[in-house]
């Protein structure tokens, strides 16, 4: 125990603090998505996932409405990711993307894209979206097809943007290929909208490793640290805001209070 308490140096409450703060950022992304995406598979079937990943591209956090399935195969999206571009190859402003479902993604329609967080020139943390567009081409829906290319476009591991600069060549051939080119660029504009808004960071690396890195490896770590009554308290305040947070976001953490595209019931 003391071994693991030398390196952490995060107490108990700021571990609290800097989990919601990580939380309510990823949070803020998903509303991004859903008010920005064009597709209604998107915006309002919730077909989508919003995952902050650590330095080694392990989930940390992901956001309420996130598709379970989602959260679970982007880490692998990212692994592959990783071995295809290093991350010393990495630029501030570079977003990868790819549809192909054997990284991680279900099916075609689904496309992931992902980009890094740098903190004092290095990548403490990767921020992630999924998102179903509405058309990827091919001869027929994806639900009748029966081998991968009648679905439509596979979109190998690629730069969707480097260093800021949207790659335009790659874009016009997604577009060529689609029967709803404006909502597929709308949709694309949107991921690129979500992983620049979880971005976001309030607490930088002091020293040593970031409060992501340290949140996300050692939380299990931490968690056996923290008294029963703190995490239970904690995990009460979770799920009342779940329950009442589907028609409005709660101001948490600095953050404004951001309805939500969902009427309330």
């Amino acid at each position: 125990m003391k071994a693991v308490k030398s390196q952490l140096s995060l107490d108990p409450v700021t571990l609290e603090i800097v989990w919601g703060r990580l939380q309510a950022v990823i949070d803020e992304a998903e509303v991004t998505l859903m008010r920005t995406a064009f597709s209604p598979i998107i915006r309002e079937a919730f077909d989508f996932g919003v995952v902050l990943l650590d330095s080694q591209g392990g989930s940390v956090s992901q956001s309420q409405r996130s598709m379970p399935s989602f959260v679970g195969t982007l880490p692998r999206t990212m692994q592959a990711a990783l071995e295809r571009f290093p991350a010393s190859t990495w630029q501030p402003g570079d977003v990868l993307g790819t549809n192909d479902p054997w990284l991680g993604t279900g099916h075609l329609p689904d496309m992931t894209m992902v980009r890094p967080v740098f903190r004092s020139g290095r990548i403490v943390a990767y921020v992630g979206c999924i998102g179903h567009w509405a058309d990827i081409g091919g001869a027929i829906w994806s639900a009748d097809s029966r081998e991968l290319f009648e679905e439509g476009l596979r979109i190998p591991l690629s730069k969707i943007r480097n260093r800021g600069k949207v790659n335009d060549d790659l874009l016009s051939i997604v577009l060529a290929n689609v029967r709803l080119p404006e909502q597929v660029r709308g949709d694309i504009y949107a991921q690129l909208a979500t992983l620049d808004v979880g971005l976001r960071a309030r607490y930088g690396p002091p020293s040593g490793r970031s409060p992501t890195e340290r949140t996300g490896t050692r939380w299990s770590s931490m968690a056996s640290m923290v008294p029963w009554s703190f995490g239970r308290r904690s995990r009460s305040k979770m799920n009342r805001s779940s329950s009442t947070g589907r028609g409005r976001h709660r101001r948490r953490n600095g953050l404004s209070t951001i309805p939500s595209t969902t009427p309330t019931r």
